[in-house]
Parts: structure tokens; sequence; C-alpha cells
């Protein structure tokens, strides 16, 4: 392997995580799609009661003592005994320190977005019914980080986790409230279903303490204790599939091989268009694997040289760090150009903005003199006379903060403010009005917070 200093070394790899969906873990380790592929329930897979672990050993000393040419039936019999298949010759067979059945690791994308919350929205739509599940979501206000799906969660004939994971923000309001067939008690129903999600979202933590792990557990423990409702309801009869089984694993492999984002199969997945969809549409689908080969270290050959090419015009070079006050800022974006020019009288009947003239002669009386009261720039508003009449008008504002608590290290988050009239789009549709909420700061010197929070600011609820 290349290290950092450019030197190409012999490295000898421990075989320590496996990451795979679940077909391909039962492939790895010999067992049927129909078990857990990591250990044996001492009951059913839908019990919440923790698997013994295959003995690796015992397993590895029984493959070697078998010749599966001579004896192939005793062979089989013995692997259909352990609840294997008769594999021959596993990969991980002669690895040294391997734990095969230790390896395998959650996968958030597969057993959770793609398995149990599939599960869990198929069986609210038969508890409620798709069309009032549908109609609830069409009613949901519009929101930056919320998908809204104007159509429904029903119509959807492939989900992919991302969009399932766009569902479950919103799945415990879709439900607050709805009545049960039988006029029976919803109580056990949402305790489910919030164990389910409580544990979706404790389980995608970028870090862990002792604390968040034991709040893992509860939660699972709450949907186990109120699970029973789906079965009173006729929705199912047991819950034995190994996904929902496969929950149980997860706080012992985070506190083995650390946090799931390590080992979770979309940071792979993701890669599928580009590593192969794409490289095999430039082939000519005959004998393609060396064609793809050839095509993708191209790209990557032309990707470095356009970065190289794109340095060396730019003359850039690092900047310097920031201190913490310049980065814990706020950046504020909008287009280059107003959506329109509009008068005083029209921002307040269609926007409502009533006070929206005196707050401007405000706004430019303290530009003028910053260092004056409130009282005094209330004064001087009142005799403010403006000689416009018509004002930009943007109805979209962008709104850049930084990541996690100003550290220098994270990503920047984005956020949209919508500020929309009622009016048409250019194919003739009626678009709704639109007025989101926004928390403002009030203090005049616009100083950054050394606070979290809101603590230590003065705040008001204002409608943009």
């Amino acid at each position: 392997m290349k290290s950092g200093d450019g030197l190409i070394r012999r490295c000898h790899p421990i075989l320590a995580v496996y990451a795979g969906d679940h077909p391909e873990q039962c492939l790895v380790t010999g067992t049927k799609t129909t078990q857990c592929p990591k250990g044996t329930p001492s009951g059913s897979l839908g019990e919440n009661v923790a698997c013994h672990l295959r003995d690796t050993e015992h397993i590895l000393e029984s493959l070697e003592s078998f010749d599966p040419l001579e004896s192939p039936r005793e062979y089989a019999l013995w692997c259909d005994g352990m609840g294997l298949k008769p594999v021959v010759n596993p990969f991980w067979m002669f690895l040294p320190y391997a734990d095969i059945y230790q390896s395998i690791t959650p996968d958030v994308l597969h057993q959770l977005h793609q398995g149990v919350t599939k599960h869990l929205i198929s069986w609210l739509q038969s508890a409620f019914g798709s069309s009032e599940l549908d109609h609830r979501c069409r009613r949901l206000p519009l929101n930056h980080n919320v998908r809204h799906f104007s159509k429904g969660i029903s119509g959807f004939s492939r989900i992919s986790g991302k969009e399932h994971a766009e569902m479950c923000k919103i799945l415990l309001g879709l439900i607050i409230g709805l009545p049960l067939p039988d006029n029976r008690s919803s109580d056990k129903l949402l305790r489910a279903v919030r164990g389910i999600l409580d544990f979706l979202y404790l389980a995608q933590l970028p870090s862990h303490t002792d604390e968040t792990l034991t709040r893992m557990s509860t939660a699972l423990d709450t949907f186990h204790t109120n699970k029973s409702i789906f079965v009173e309801l006729g929705i199912r009869d047991n819950f034995d599939f190994p996904k929902l089984h496969s929950l149980l694993h997860y706080t012992s492999s985070i506190r083995l091989f650390g946090t799931t984002d390590n080992y979770n199969t979309e940071h792979t997945e993701r890669l599928h268009i580009d590593l192969a969809k794409d490289a095999y549409s430039a082939s000519n689908r005959k004998d393609e694997l060396p064609q793809m080969v050839t095509w993708l270290e191209r790209m990557e050959a032309i990707t470095r040289f356009d970065e190289l090419i794109g340095w060396r015009l730019s003359g850039r070079i690092p900047p310097p760090e920031k201190p913490l006050q310049s980065r814990l800022r706020t950046r504020i974006q909008i287009a280059r150009y107003p959506t329109a020019l509009m008068t005083f009288e029209d921002i307040r009947n269609d926007y409502g903005a009533r006070d929206f003239r005196t707050a401007l002669s405000e706004f430019l009386a303290h530009r003028a003199n910053p260092q004056a009261s409130r009282v005094e720039l209330q004064q001087t508003a009142s005799r403010f006379d403006l000689d416009f009449v018509r004002v930009p008008v943007f109805q979209k504002v962008k709104i850049w903060t930084n990541g996690s608590h100003g550290g220098s290290e994270a990503d920047d988050k984005l956020d949209v403010v919508h500020v929309r009239r009622k009016t048409k789009a250019r194919s003739g549709r009626n678009l709704s009005s639109r007025f989101d909420t926004v928390l403002v700061n009030t203090s005049l010197d616009n100083e950054p917070d050394e606070h979290d929070g809101f603590q230590g600011q003065s705040r008001v609820l204002s409608r943009v």
C-alpha cells in the first residue's frame, strides 16, 4: 500500500469488519437468509433476546475435519445441524485473528432505512389507510429541511434509502391524533413507532457514550413492549425477520468498532453511478470490464490534471486560520437580481408587512448614527423623508451557519427562508403563499454570541 510519504510498503491487514447488506452477510458467513448471520437466537428472531455468537473456532475445526468430497452427505448434515450452508473453504478460513461472525456489522441503509422503516410504513398504512396518510402529507406546511410529499407516500413504486429517511422525519407527526379501527386506543402504536424512530436516530449519532447506548437499548425495549398492537390489529402474525433482530447487535458493534458511519454501505453504494453505470455506458457492452477500468483511470487522470491547472492559474494560497468569533458569524446570500420592485403599499397588502416603512426608517437612522439609543432612533426615523416609492423585493434568502459549535472542521449548514405571496407559475399553476418563521436577533450591535443556542440573546419570533 502507498503511504502518505509516497513509499509503497508491504502490509498485512487483519479482517476486523465486514460491511454488507443482509444477502452478502449470509453469503460470507454461510448462513441461511432466514437466520441471523452473527449467531443463533435462543428463541425466535422477533423476541427481544440477544443471540449467542457462533463459535468460530469450533466451526473451523469441524470444517478442517470434514472432507466434502469423501463424505458430502455427512458434511451437509453437519452444516444443517449448525444452521450453515455446505460451504467449502470460505475465504476467511485461513485468515489470522479473523472472527467472521464478530466482524459482521450493522448496516443502517439496508437494515434500518430499507428494512425496519419500510416495514413500519407499510404497517401504518394498513392501520390507518394509505389515503389518510397521503392527505396528511399534503397538508403539512413547507419546510426547507423536510421534504414535502405533495402526492403522499403511498404512490412510490421504488423507494430509496434517502426517501425513507425523509419519511421518518414526518412519520410520527402523520399518525398523532389518528383513530384506530373500533375506537381502539393508539397509545401503544405511538409508543412503538417512537421507539423505532428514537433507535433510528440514536444509531446514527457521530459519537456515542454509555448514556446514548443505554438510550438505544431503552428505545428498542419500548418498541418490543408495544409491538403487540400490530398483532392485535391483524397486521402481523409475528416479527420473525432478520432485519428487526439485527437491531439487538447495534450497541455491541458500536462498542467494538465505533459508530455506525464507519461501516454503513451507503458510503459505497453512492458510487454505483460514478464507478459502475457511467463506466458501463462508456463501453461497447462487449467484454466491458477492461473498458470500464480504462475509462475510470482516464477520468481520474483528467480530474487530477484539471484540479492542478485550476490551482496553478488561480495562484491560491491556504487562507489563514480565522478566529472563532469570525467563524461564528452567519453568512447571508441573496440572488443578484430582485424578484420585483414593489411600493410600500403593495408590500403591506401582499406580504402583511404593515410596519415595513417604519422599520426601514429606523434601520437607515441606525446606519447614520450607530451610537444612538433606540428612543433616539425612533425619533429620528419619524422625521425621515424617504425620497423613493419602490424597493427591491427578494422572496428567498439563503443562510449559511457554522456546522458544529463553531468548529473549523465542521461543514457549514444551509437553510433557506422563503417569503412568497400567492401567485401563478409560468405554467399557469397557482402557487400558494409561503411565509417562513425565523428567529431574529434584536440587538443592535450585531456581535456574535459567545453562548450556545439562544442563551444570552434577545430574540423574537418574526414573520418575514
